[in-house]
């Protein structure tokens, strides 16, 4: 799963010019739905293309364009990989595509820039997080947010407790023994337990060996993440494992939220969705104050509703925080000469540009200006924050200034 970092949507936002085409996809992990996929995608490419000769490119050089699309969709090992949504963003420079664990509406989208407002719905950057699984058969560290979660690698710390350990069967004092694991006894394939007796008698032994285990895991999450940034670290697996990592933990970054229970088999996309929801209430407070500090900066004169002068704000890099919700438009030009932003589509234009001659008669062209306001947000440092669905706080955009 690719990671959406601030650092790749400030990448995509900072690209300019035509042709850029920007696809979005719902996908499927299972059933006939995925054996469809790649056909709806084909499809979805072949009208990107088509969007291309519209707006005057050459057909053989629009099927030149979208050589590598289409390259990439027949290509097995990307059929594959499992998603729930797919951006897709190609210009002459090359193709960048993005898995999600959340599904996007489906659209194809031409113009001089990248269109990023569904992937910035789907993203929530600020829903952040890292889940740390713990077992005695092997830890797994993962990164996520509100679209994607990727595994991290721990550096220095052994595979498994059984790893940590095989040295020490020949200590004196010390008697190995192998415990199956329940999916052992069941006839599964999963690695044997290792317990070590000794005179101060089984029980203290074993929790002795977890411990020295999990204090190398312990050091190898603290240099894998900062645990000053605030972003929080959800653990997984049963009660005792968590209870132990919690004393020897030394990362201020550590959760209170936890998911209880065997993970050691749980796939990534299902860590993703359990993770989020055990934050859930820590991000709806956090929310609540983003909300707050929009109605506090109202009241000092520093806020704003109105698409065409926050997108003008945007690019002059007055704007602190964007909160926009997942519906299209309104549709407007930037002059960037003189950074205004301007309202010239009532509704989606012929043609999408982010700017257009004023002067002429017929404006066929223009960019919503929510995303554009977001690329410029991101540009200057801002911050973006997105809301999806019925239930959004926020009906179109707004933004709060920082002077």
């Amino acid at each position: 799963m690719e990671p959406v970092d601030t650092h790749v949507l400030t990448e995509l936002a900072r690209h300019h010019g035509w042709p850029a085409m920007s696809l979005f996809s719902p996908m499927h992990r299972a059933g006939s739905a995925k054996e469809q996929d790649p056909i709806r995608l084909k499809n979805l490419a072949r009208e990107g293309c088509a969007q291309l000769v519209a707006q005057g490119m050459r057909e053989a050089d629009a099927e030149r364009f979208c050589a590598p699309i289409t390259g990439l969709i027949d290509d097995p090992t990307f059929r594959r990989l499992p998603a729930d949504g797919l951006a897709v963003f190609a210009s002459e420079t090359g193709v960048s595509v993005i898995r999600l664990d959340v599904s996007v509406p489906e659209q194809a989208v031409v113009g001089d820039r990248f269109y990023l407002r569904p992937l910035l719905a789907a993203h929530r950057g600020d829903d952040r997080f890292f889940a740390l699984s713990i077992d005695r058969n092997g830890c797994r560290l993962l990164r996520g947010d509100g679209a994607s979660i990727e595994p991290i690698e721990l550096e220095g710390v052994p595979a498994s407790l059984a790893e940590e350990l095989q040295y020490d069967e020949a200590q004196p004092g010390l008697q190995y023994s192998s415990v199956p694991t329940p999916a052992n006894a069941a006839g599964g394939g999963r690695p044997t337990g290792a317990v070590f007796h000794g005179h101060g008698g089984e029980r203290d032994v074993d929790k002795s060996n977890l411990e020295r285990y999990l204090r190398k895991v312990e050091a190898g999450v603290s240099r894998a993440v900062s645990c000053e940034s605030g972003v929080p670290i959800v653990l997984f697996g049963v009660d005792y494992s968590l209870a132990l990592y919690r004393t020897l933990n030394t990362c201020a970054a550590l959760a209170d939220e936890q998911v209880t229970g065997s993970a050691a088999e749980m796939p990534d996309h299902e860590i993703h969705a359990r993770a989020l929801e055990a934050l859930k209430p820590r991000f709806a407070a956090r929310t609540a104050e983003q909300l707050g500090a929009l109605d506090d900066a109202r009241g000092k004169g520093l806020a704003a509703d109105d698409a065409v002068e926050i997108a003008t704000a945007a690019a002059a890099g007055r704007v602190k925080t964007l909160l926009f919700d997942d519906s299209v438009g309104p549709f407007g030009v930037l002059d960037r000469e003189t950074g205004q932003a301007a309202g010239v589509c009532a509704s989606t234009p012929r043609m999408l540009r982010e700017s257009a001659d004023a002067g002429s008669a017929e404006v066929e062209c223009g960019w919503d200006l929510v995303d554009l306001a977001a690329a410029e947000t991101l540009l200057h440092g801002g911050e973006v924050v997105a809301f999806t669905g019925e239930d959004s706080p926020v009906s179109g955009v707004s933004a709060i200034y920082r002077y």
